[in-house]
């Protein structure tokens, strides 16, 4: 992996998730072992046995499956510095959603038992929110960004409804109530939209409607402490680098309500002269934007003990 080229993590979000997951470094390296063990004493019950031997049900919970992708993208990272990869050369680093608490413990500027405590409590308001304002979220494809905004425009007369994540060009997810949702799919397909999908999601994440949530985890990250990061970190809020403590906090009581700007983070990595891109976590989810934002980057996925996947 020891490249002189630019190059950078990607870390995933919810949806990642799957039974077996991290299981062949927890088998292989002493050190993804420290870490799903740490993550047990810290959480109280068995975050492992719920990756490796548990029902993907459960898994799929967002309070059990956040903090189950965040230490089986760290136990990768611990693999590679047993290989003599520290990682450190990486110009920048970023995380789709939940995916940007592994990539501010990956430089520094969160602990790791206190990202663990994070993001299951983020996990756990969140299940909250959606049971306080039930919503869901809408994959567009084939429509631009402007495209998708009026048509959330539009349909405001049915519900409250936003563009939650702009994923790449001609891919953006909106979140909001019900009634806006169904208007909004209904919408896109007669504008031309070549594909809507429907999540499997029952609350609108990225929106206003997890403005209680967001209060909530406001207060912890208020309490806890953080570090100047030692790798600029570029935001799911407005996709630039950040390091400073305060940013980082503020960054992360946005996040929840507000749009993930995953193509922009990935478009001024580019515009700064990145070229290898290392998807590491669950999945392969980063693997798949990366290609349609530019294929003509090195792109790697690793979510696998020893071996990675060139694409």
């Amino acid at each position: 992996m020891i490249s002189n080229a630019k190059k950078t993590y990607l870390f995933p979000g919810q949806g990642a998730q799957y039974i077996g997951m991290g299981k062949d470094f927890y088998e292989n390296s002493a050190g993804a072992r420290r870490l799903y063990d740490k993550a047990n004493d810290v959480l109280g019950f068995d975050l492992a046995d719920i990756c490796f031997n548990g029902r993907q049900e459960d898994l799929d919970r967002t309070s059990l499956c956040q903090p189950a992708i965040l230490v089986t993208s760290l136990a990768i990272i611990e693999s590679f510095k047993e290989l003599g990869d520290s990682g450190n050369e990486c110009f920048a680093v970023a995380g789709l959603s939940l995916g940007e608490y592994t990539a501010l413990v990956f430089a520094g500027a969160i602990k790791f038992e206190d990202a663990i405590r994070l993001v299951h409590n983020r996990g756990l308001y969140m299940e909250e929110a959606c049971q306080e304002s039930p919503g869901g979220m809408l994959t567009i494809i084939g429509l631009d960004n402007e495209a998708v905004e009026n048509i959330c425009d539009d349909v405001q007369w049915a519900g409250a409804i936003s563009p939650a994540n702009y994923n790449y060009p001609g891919q953006v997810v909106v979140s909001g109530e019900i009634n806006a949702i169904k208007e909004a799919e209904k919408r896109a397909m007669e504008r031309g939209a070549k594909m809507v999908i429907p999540l499997n999601v029952n609350g609108a994440f990225h929106s206003h409607l997890m403005d209680s949530a967001s209060k909530k985890l406001e207060e912890e990250l208020r309490s806890i402490s953080i570090s100047k990061a030692e790798i600029p970190v570029a935001t799911n809020v407005d996709g630039n680098y950040i390091c400073e403590p305060d940013e980082i906090r503020d960054s992360l009581i946005k996040q929840l309500t507000s749009p993930v700007l995953w193509c922009h983070s990935l478009e001024n990595m580019i515009k700064d002269g990145v070229e290898e891109f290392y998807g590491v976590g669950p999945g392969r989810t980063m693997v798949g934007i990366m290609k349609k934002v530019n294929r003509k980057k090195k792109i790697n996925s690793i979510d696998k003990f020893g071996a990675f996947r060139y694409n």
